[in-house]
């Protein structure tokens, strides 16, 4: 006699197989993700399920690790202040970087508490991602970051340097020309003294005035020991440049306390191959001016540009007059350039300056929170003032 089953068994039957075929497929999928999966209770650490990926990882089953205490399988330690006992008990979702004694491994932890009102203690998922490789991936990135940037801090040194061997070979050029001229000046002396020696004591004495001016003994001695002085700095700033690349980032980068005058002083030791022949510098520096917080090399490449700027409106012999102040708050710096040309000439020669030529300076002087403003005062002298803000000790004494 056959076995008639009712419909409804046979179609839970069918259920079952398919529940039970979904979650074979499921277990199937758990295990064969990259990632290591475990189920866990909170409050003991005792792990309900686990995949074979983390299983792998620890050396064992999935079968033992059930009921084992899941902080010990990844860490291992005995410590009741590990970082792993808190993040492990976390409320909601969160994330921790480890790294293993037992292996070079660096992985990845993600818990995700599921929330089940049925339970008084709800169970957590942990995620182990193992993120070795990457963070090695990583770390020669950052290393080859790291060349690059040292390769760049080379060539800014190069940038840094190269300029001032140019004013060291400028200024040797000058003391040669010089000395040759001081040499001729010497002859025509030994020259003169022997033509007294054998004149008569009532005969003209050498005319000595007219020797030194012919040959600018003055100046030139003058220029040979102003040229000497702007050697010795150029090579201090060179050793200076050198000793900055001991750090991965320039000189470019540093903003320190500084004393602007000094930065004034220091622009024109730099520019003054170029003004010499051409201006006077009058300084009109307030000594106790506070220091301002600046990158010094950047500023003082601005000052230089803006003195050069206004010299190139001096048509004959002028005057460069360098004005340093506290303003309202604020340290100002204003250059002036005069001469004796037509006031006209020089307003012409201001409005047909491009606003562009002043764009590195001015972008130098926004770096720095500043204000730039160049243009032309009622009397005809072209100028220049920088603004930047005060938040310094107020400047030590000149020695």
């Amino acid at each position: 006699m056959a076995l008639v089953l009712p419909l409804e068994t046979l179609l839970m039957d069918e259920l079952f197989t398919i529940v039970e075929r979904a979650k074979k497929e499921w277990e199937s999928a758990v295990d064969s993700i990259s990632e290591g999966v475990a189920l866990y209770e909170p409050a003991s650490f005792s792990v309900r399920r686990a995949n074979w990926t983390l299983a792998r990882w620890l050396n064992t089953t999935p079968h033992k690790m059930v009921g084992a205490d899941i902080h010990s399988l990844i860490c291992g330690c005995d410590r009741s202040d590990c970082e792993l006992l808190p993040f492990l008990r976390a409320a909601s979702s969160t994330s921790l970087e480890i790294e293993r004694q037992q292996a070079p491994q660096k992985w990845l932890l993600t818990v995700y508490p599921i929330s089940n009102p049925a339970q008084p203690s709800p169970n957590t998922v942990i995620v182990l991602r193992d993120v070795t490789q990457e963070r090695l991936m990583q770390q020669r990135v950052i290393d080859a970051e790291k060349r690059a940037a040292m390769m760049r801090t080379a060539a800014e040194l190069a940038h840094q340097i190269m300029p001032y061997i140019g004013y060291i070979q400028q200024n040797l050029s000058i003391v040669n020309a010089n000395m040759a001229e001081v040499r001729n000046a010497l002859m025509d002396y030994r020259i003169a003294l022997r033509a007294a020696e054998k004149a008569s004591p009532q005969g003209k004495p050498p005319d000595w005035e007219n020797i030194e001016a012919r040959h600018r003994v003055e100046f030139m001695l003058a220029d040979i020991e102003q040229a000497l002085k702007q050697g010795m700095y150029d090579l201090m700033r060179i050793y200076k440049s050198v000793d900055d690349i001991g750090g991965l980032q320039g000189p470019a980068a540093k903003m320190q306390y500084n004393d602007l005058n000094l930065i004034l002083e220091n622009a024109i030791n730099f520019v003054w191959s170029d003004l010499r022949n051409k201006v006077i510098i009058e300084r009109r520096y307030q000594k106790d001016l506070p220091l301002v917080r600046c990158n010094q090399i950047r500023l003082q490449t601005a000052l230089m540009s803006l003195m050069i700027y206004c010299a190139q409106h001096i048509h004959l012999d002028g005057k460069i007059i360098l004005t340093t102040k506290r303003l309202d708050g604020q340290a100002e710096i204003a250059i002036e350039a005069r001469n004796h040309a037509a006031a006209d000439a020089i307003t012409a020669e201001v409005a047909d300056e491009p606003d562009a030529k002043a764009g590195l300076v001015r972008s130098i002087i926004e770096e720095h929170e500043g204000e730039l403003t160049i243009g032309m005062q009622p009397d005809g002298a072209v100028s220049a003032q920088v603004r930047l803000p005060i938040d310094g000790p107020v400047s030590p004494p000149a020695p």
